[in-house]
């Protein structure tokens, strides 16, 4: 259900900047003579240390699921701007064995976050920074997971591809809840989506 592509984002982004220097020699014509000059090279060596640090991050590898899987969505089970804590965990109830789950943690106060499926938890562990123990560091304070339920197997995305795993999954009964639970202090679950899938196999 997932490709791995290569695709350099932060490069990307790096030569988007680069170009931007044109636009910013044009808007630097908008100012009085005595003013462009120094307006100028504010702004290309802001774009410039920008460029720096992106490039010294380099090409990576990302992986997620590929765009298609939508295809095979079914209907949409949503909840937004949930409050969870060790003794309010959040639930939604489902059927069926095969899911598209994506989630936006907000830590919070947290230790522990994650997500419980049939008995498999997805936890984002928030001292050590790791997901499933994968490394991961929060953007702003939360974390985006996406998981694949399939029969035989779980796929586990964080931060849109930043990290990316593969695991078996046992259960061989319906999945009847998807839950949401912190330990060690409360945090917010500002969106969670859960799209049961049809089979991708004609019949």
């Amino acid at each position: 259900m997932a490709s791995v592509v290569e695709r350099g984002r932060l490069v990307c982004d790096a030569v988007s900047r680069v170009r931007a220097g044109q636009q910013i020699a044009d808007l630097a014509e908008q100012f009085p003579v005595r003013a462009r000059r120094t307006v100028a090279t504010a702004l290309l060596e802001r774009v410039a240390h920008q460029l720096a640090q992106l490039l010294a991050v380099g090409v990576r590898m990302f992986a997620e699921p590929i765009r298609e899987i939508e295809l095979l969505h079914e209907k949409r089970l949503a909840v937004e701007n949930a409050a969870v804590a060790p003794d309010r965990p959040l639930s939604i109830a489902t059927s069926g064995r095969l899911f598209d789950i994506r989630a936006t943690l907000d830590l919070g106060r947290a230790e522990r976050l994650g997500l419980k499926i049939a008995g498999r938890q997805v936890v984002y562990d928030c001292r050590a920074g790791e997901l499933d123990g994968m490394p991961l560091a929060p953007v702003e304070g939360k974390v985006r997971v996406q998981i694949l339920v399939d029969r035989p197997s779980i796929e586990i995305c964080g931060n849109r591809g930043r990290v990316y795993k593969t695991d078996s999954f046992r259960s061989q009964d319906p999945i009847e809840a998807i839950e949401v639970f912190a330990a060690g202090g409360a945090a917010t679950v500002d969106s969670l989506e859960v799209y049961p899938l049809r089979s991708a196999w004609k019949r």
